[in-house]
């Protein structure tokens, strides 16, 4: 009776409504302090990380939809949560983070996952040199016969050959400015040479 009275006085009680994820504890062993009975894990909290080829970098940026195979072999839904901006210096892959909302996980565990990717074949790559960041807006200049006709865009990520996605705002086939693109005006005079 005693020891059943001591034992409703010793509860373990979770900081937050979670899944188990790891049980350290048994039935007959002393609990001492600094040593960790349970992991807790918050399923509105699971990360995946993806590493990245180079090759798909600039087209993958927070907020894109991806998913990812749960133990069921169901397909669930995730997202994009934040893209290292720099490779990983021994492998060259980038680290891609995937946030989750599901049960269906273990920590440590290595799942399937996909990215989605929309329009890849159509993207507009500039080379950077040619976008201007002003006030805020990223401005490229659009040969206009031989008048430089300012275009706002809207850009994406710049891969490691030092081209960046232009998401909208030119059309595939335009020629723009290049050189001396950072002295550039609207309806500056230009000279087009041919190379």
């Amino acid at each position: 009776q005693q020891l059943k009275t001591e034992l409703t006085r010793h509860k373990v009680v979770s900081p937050i409504d979670g899944v188990v994820m790891q049980r350290n504890a048994e039935i007959g062993l002393f609990a001492g302090s600094g040593k960790s009975l349970f992991v807790i894990g918050d399923p509105k909290q699971f990360e995946i990380e993806i590493a990245l080829s180079p090759r798909y970098i600039h087209v993958i940026e927070s907020g894109n939809e991806a998913s990812f195979l749960n133990y069921e072999g169901q397909w669930e839904r995730a997202v994009v949560k934040r893209v290292d901006p720099m490779a990983n210096a021994t492998t060259g892959l980038y680290s891609v983070v995937l946030g989750v909302n599901s049960t269906q996980l273990r920590v440590g565990a290595s799942v399937e996952a996909q990215i989605r990717i929309e329009h890849e074949t159509d993207a507009i790559m500039v080379p950077y040199e040619s976008v201007r960041e002003v006030a805020g807006q990223t401005r490229v200049y659009v040969c206009s016969g031989d008048i430089a006709v300012e275009r706002i865009v809207n850009r994406g990520r710049t891969n490691t050959r030092g081209e960046t996605h232009i998401k909208s705002g030119l059309v595939n086939g335009e020629r723009i400015v290049l050189k001396g693109a950072d002295r550039m005006y609207d309806g500056a005079q230009i000279w087009i040479q041919e190379s």
